[in-house]
Parts: structure tokens; sequence; C-alpha cells
């Protein structure tokens, strides 16, 4: 439970870009409850709730003595990774601060007509890349370069196989291997979605996808044609694996 009001250490609240929630929260299966009562129950199609959060050390912690609590409306629900946990609390003494809020989104909690159902998850928008910005002029880290992206070329379908005659474009693929295996099927991969595209892939992410990959331009583009009648699909990665692997 948060401390009592006459005793909160002074907070601030990170600066981050609507819709995007790149820090994932860990442990959240073990605080279902205290989601629920924010977001509400499961759904068919889970939800996208999205809440302000507030991030704590705890150091009486006795799994972790670095490790940093995640509350939403006072109640724990989860914690930052073990790598992230060190940074934040390092951070959070540099500027003064005893806590954070920041924004979060709640996902998943499907539920199917089977009674299967999916955990929910918590997603913090805390970059995971240069100086974390806590308001107030409250600025910790130095600015970095993002690394330069290598000009990578699209593999060459090879002409056989389950997936010849797919034209296939994938979001978040820049280090992944999957363009390759897709091509290796037959599959040709292309560099957006257009009028002949038959898939988008969210690499590394599943459905229901999260706020910011549904307004990347790409997604919104395949949503589009996919309402104008064209024979395009947007798939998680494991979901595209295992529909393979049915088929």
């Amino acid at each position: 439970m948060e401390p009592p009001p006459g005793r909160l250490p002074k907070a601030g609240h990170i600066q981050w870009r609507v819709g995007s929630f790149p820090t994932q929260v860990v442990g959240e299966s073990n605080y279902q409850r205290a989601i629920m009562a924010e977001c509400g129950s499961h759904t068919r199609y889970g939800v996208e709730h999205e809440c302000v959060a507030t991030v704590r050390p705890d150091p009486n912690n006795r799994f972790d003595p670095n490790a940093v609590e995640v509350l939403i409306r006072g109640q724990r629900v989860g914690f930052l990774n073990r790598e992230w946990a060190p940074r934040m609390k390092e951070a959070l003494a540099a500027v003064g601060l005893g806590s954070a809020t920041c924004g979060a989104l709640i996902n998943g909690g499907w539920r199917t007509n089977h009674h299967d159902e999916g955990h929910f998850g918590v997603r913090l928008a805390i970059p995971s890349w240069g100086p974390l910005d806590f308001g107030g002029g409250l600025i910790h880290g130095e600015k970095r370069e993002w690394p330069k992206k290598e000009r990578r070329a699209r593999p060459v379908s090879s002409g056989s196989g389950p997936l010849l005659g797919r034209r296939i474009a994938l979001m978040g693929a820049f280090q992944s291997k999957l363009p390759e295996e897709l091509a290796a099927m037959g599959a040709t991969i292309v560099a957006g979605v257009g009028k002949t595209t038959t898939d988008l892939i969210i690499v590394g992410s599943e459905p229901p996808f999260t706020v910011g990959e549904r307004r990347s331009r790409g997604f919104e583009i395949a949503t589009e044609a996919a309402a104008s009648g064209q024979a395009i699909r947007i798939w998680g990665e494991d979901e595209f694996r295992e529909a393979h692997r049915a088929g």
C-alpha cells in the first residue's frame, strides 16, 4: 500500500510520447485481482485500458534489494525487471525523487467460450533508451544517439514451399531472422503494405496489439485495406507460426 499522504516522498511524472508503452512489467500474474480492480474483468477479445501507474523502490524486498514495484491506484501490480530496476532506482535518487508516475497500458485478459483465458499484462510509458525526464526540469542521463540501422536487403523467395504466392510485410523485423525463414518457405517479402500484400506480421508481438502498434502507419494501411475488401490479414509472430504449423 502507499504510505500515508503526510509521509509521501517527492514524486515526478515521467514524460514520454503518447500511445507508446515500451517497458513491460513483470510478475503481473501474481496481482491479477489488483489489475482487474482498475480495468474490470476478462472479455471475449481482451482489453486495452490506459491509466496511470507509480514506480517506487521497494528496499525491503527480500528477493532483490534493487526491486522497484509498480502500483496502480495504490495497489501493487508487478515490478520492473531486474535490468531496469537498478537504473530507475538510481535515476530517482539522482533527481531527489522517492517515486514517479507514468502512463500505463493494461492489455490481455481475453476469455473464450471454452473458459480458456489469458492473464492481464501491464506496459509502461517509460523509454528503454536515453535519459529519463521526470518533468519540472528533472532529467537523469545523457542524450544518446539511436544506433543507425544498416540497410538490409530483403531476402528473395525460394520459389517453392507452403508460402509460395504470399506477399508478406513485416513490422519491427530489424534484427529478426523471420524474413529469411518466410522467404525460404516461398513467401515474397515486401517493403510495406500495398495493394497486393496478403499478410502483415507484427514481429515480436501478439494480438491484442498495443495502442502504439495499432497507431503505426503500416497497421492503419492494412486495416483500411482489409475493410475495403483486400484479402489481407494482420498477424502476431507466434500466431502466424502456429497457423502455418496447423496448416
